[in-house]
Order: structure tokens, then sequence, then C-alpha cells
């Protein structure tokens, strides 16, 4: 099976992408085009490769030599952002989003039997990129321990994406559908809300640049998390495909609309019928505002007719009183040229399990219906 290589969306058939990746969310021909415009200083690298029955394989990989690590320790971050300057990260992962960039398919019955075509293909980037470290994240347990990843690759289990599927006919039939501990504190955050005059809203257009800036570089001091590198990016290509901005406002008057502030923001990405929220910003000192932006997404999500929303990590026990479960799909892999880097990898992987909350959702679903 060989594989054919692009430098560009643009070089690919789009209705020949997007059969390759198999309605996968945030992974279609038009989203990546926008991705390459937000991911400005990245590099992409696609492969598809033709099965035996026809059917074609493929990824997407970027170059990047600013990445948002999951480190919590700000000097180990600082150093590895030196060191990426000089040798960048090979990821395999969609645009914006961040979901898997592996998309293979189903031959002779095997679903993962084109992995031994994938995985050459992924070093030889790393090796021409003179990179330091290829990391393919969001993978199934399963995926993650199959033989064609061969020597070399380092298996880790990370704190676990969530999801939430979307059936109720309106939002209010979604509330009364929840157990009576999240409908108590859903009145209790909207009481809380109106007595802090907050306002939500959705639209096309995203508030002042230099406010989201502010508002999403807040969240990122306050958890020590490393900066979301293309921001800038992200605010200024418009419009977003499908997507949303959602604002809250704290109004210093109840009869003047115009006399809001923004004290929190999101982007709410749209693909193929699932939702995902990126870019959270919140001002400090600033109370029920998360709260606010996460049953705003929410009634969106109902709103539009919306299949899901990937809801990231993070707040759980809040997420699953929301009905929102943790996917299966929790494991990364790193690999290395280097044995030195190879043995740094898995000491720095070794330093997060450790740092990682401990998870008090039931057991993860086998995968999430994408």
């Amino acid at each position: 099976m060989s594989l054919e290589r692009f430098d560009r969306i643009a070089q690919i058939n789009a209705a020949r992408w997007d059969r390759a990746v198999r309605r996968r969310p945030f992974a279609s021909h038009a989203w990546l085009a926008y991705g390459e415009r937000v991911h400005v200083a990245d590099r992409p690298v696609y492969h598809l490769a033709a099965q035996s029955d026809g059917r074609e394989i493929g990824c997407v990989n970027w170059i990047r030599r600013r990445e948002q690590l999951p480190v919590s320790s700000g000097w180990i971050r600082r150093f590895l952002d030196r060191f990426l300057s000089r040798n960048p990260l090979v990821t395999c992962q969609t645009a914006v989003a961040g979901l898997s960039g592996l998309f293979i398919g189903d031959a002779h019955g095997d679903p993962r039997g084109g992995l031994s075509a994938i995985v050459p293909a992924l070093k030889d980037v790393l090796a021409e990129a003179n990179g330091s470290f290829l990391i393919v994240p969001y993978l199934d347990p399963m995926t993650a321990a199959h033989p064609a990843w061969g020597d070399g690759f380092l298996s880790v289990a990370m704190p676990p994406n969530t999801y939430l599927p979307v059936t109720a006919p309106d939002f209010e039939a979604f509330i009364a559908g929840l157990r009576r501990n999240a409908r108590k504190d859903y009145r209790r955050h909207r009481n809380q809300a109106l007595r802090l005059q907050l306002r939500t809203r959705v639209s096309l257009r995203p508030p002042d640049r230099e406010v989201v800036i502010r508002l999403v570089r807040a969240v990122e001091r306050k958890h020590r998390s490393a900066p979301l590198p293309f921001l800038e990016a992200l605010v200024a290509e418009r419009p977003v495909p499908g997507g949303k901005w959602i604002v809250v406002e704290r109004l210093a008057d109840r009869k003047d609309e115009a006399s809001g502030e923004a004290v929190g923001c999101g982007l709410i990405l749209r693909e193929r019928g699932r939702l995902s929220l990126t870019a959270l910003g919140l001002a400090d000192n600033a109370p029920n505002v998360y709260f606010e932006l996460m049953y705003g997404a929410i009634r969106n999500a109902v709103e539009t007719r919306a299949n899901g929303i990937f809801g990231g990590g993070g707040a759980y026990r809040f997420k699953e009183r929301l009905g929102y479960r943790p996917t299966a799909d929790n494991r990364v892999l790193f690999y290395a040229r280097n044995p030195r880097l190879r043995r740094l990898g898995a000491w720095l992987a070794g330093q997060e399990a450790v740092a990682s909350p401990a998870l008090r959702f039931a057991p993860p679903a086998a995968s999430v219906p994408i």
C-alpha cells in the first residue's frame, strides 16, 4: 500500500478527502482549509492511500514549533518552548479542534489495518523536519496497542475528553431530563446570574480582539496552562465555518443593554453536527461566568439541532451531572528518534500522570459516536 503526500489541503480533491475521513467532525476538506489559515505558523502534511477494496485511508500532521503541551510545570514548559523552537513537534491532529488526525479504514475486516502504511509515513515526516517528538493523541486503547506501531512508541493514558449527546427537543426539556441535583444546580446558577446582572449572547462576531485575548490569557495564567499558540489568528480569522462566539456580559445598568462589559467568552466550533468549545476566557473575580458559558453552549447545541458537544477535560463532576461522559480516546503515543529524547518523553509523561487529578466518572463508553 503506497501513500501519496500533500503539503496543502488544496492539492487534494475535496470529495476524495471527505470520503477518506468518513464524515469525521472537524476533519473535512473545508474545515482543514480554514485550519491552515488559523495555524499559519505551522506546516501541514497530509497522506492518502488506497486499500485493496478501493477505499482510502489517511492522516493529517502538523509540524509545530509552538505547541500547547499538557505540561503543568511552568519551568518545564519554558524549557520545552525553547527546545521546540529548534526541534519542532509533529502532531497527528485535526485543525483548531485538535481531535485525532488519524483516519484509518477497515481493510480485510481490521479497523486498524491501515496502520502498517501510516506509521512509516509519520516517522518520515518527523525525520524530514528534524523534529523532536511525534505525538499521536486521542487514540482508543486498542489502536494505541496495535503492533503496527512497532518499537519506540510510548503510550500514555491522559485525563479523558468528554462528550455530551444532544437529543432533547428544546433546552427546557434538556434541563427537565437532568437529575434532581443538576436541576437544583441550574436554578442556583441562574438565580446568581440574575443577581450579578449577567447576560449571555451568541453571535457570529467576536467581542473586541483585545478583550478576547485578555480573557483567554487570564484563564491560562490562573491554571498555569500553556498559552494557546494560535489565539490571535483564531480571533482574526472570520468567518468561522459554522461557528459562533458565545459572550457573557455583566450589565452595569439592567435597563441599559449597551452597558455590558464582556467577562467571559468562548468560540463554539461546529462541523458535521458536532460542537466543540475552544478559546475559553474568563475575567478575574467573575463568579458564575463559567457556568453561563457551559449552559449557553448546550442551549445553542439544542436550538441548532446539533448531535452532540465535545466538552474537553476538566470540571468532570459538573459535566457528569449535565450528562457528559468520558470518551475512550484517552491514549497518547509519543515517539522520538533519539533514545535520550525518548527517555525525556517518558519522564515528562510520568510527571503529568502523577499530577493528573483523580477522576470520578463512570467507566468510559466504548467510543464516541462520530
